[in-house]
């Protein structure tokens, strides 16, 4: 599986999860201890338009990435910041290009890495505080670990970003090895 295709799988994956999210859960403490659910989905929907917008060489303003998406329909939002970004992935050699991230300018295939890892983890996040499986597939996850052991992980750690490595459970998963290894408490 190429990037371009792992990131629209990890996205569509992570937007099952967002579909099996309640209104009576939004109040509900996530792993990632900076959201609570609803903080997290608006996150996730603002990360979404971000990767569009560096894909497609536009700005953004980072206010607009503040915007309560979740008030104006969760599944709704999420499902239209997807498209948005599928179809801009889909432009020809996107990922080749430089990429403008709020963050810093990188190559295209580091910040759709990013991307991977930003919508698995979080979708992990999301399942796990709605009792949701967190069923990724299984070549996306080895993809999302090896991309994640590349980046500078050391150096984003902090409770903002990833926490510590934390041990994974003997016989866990690659959804909760990789969890552990960007922080969460598995």
């Amino acid at each position: 599986m190429d990037l371009t295709t792992a990131y629209q799988q990890a996205v569509m994956q992570a937007g099952k999860i967002v579909t099996g999210v309640s209104s009576d859960q939004l109040t509900l403490p996530t792993p990632c201890t900076e959201f609570d659910v609803h903080a997290l989905v608006n996150h996730m929907i603002g990360g979404l338009y971000m990767f569009d917008a560096a894909a497609r060489a536009a700005s953004i303003e980072m206010s607009a990435l503040e915007h309560d998406f979740v008030a104006d329909g969760m599944t709704d939002s999420y499902n239209q910041a997807s498209a948005q970004l599928h179809e801009a992935l889909g432009a020809e050699g996107v990922i080749m290009g430089k990429w403008e991230m709020p963050f810093g300018t990188m190559p295209g295939m580091i910040a759709v890495g990013i991307g991977i890892i930003e919508s698995v983890q979080h979708g992990w996040d999301l399942a796990k505080a709605t009792g949701q499986s967190a069923a990724f597939d299984d070549e996306l996850l080895e993809i999302c670990m090896r991309t994640a052991k590349m980046m500078p992980v050391e150096q984003s750690r902090n409770p903002r970003v990833f926490g510590p490595e934390q041990p994974a459970p003997a016989g866990a998963g690659l959804a909760d090895e990789l969890a552990a290894f960007l922080g969460r408490t598995v």
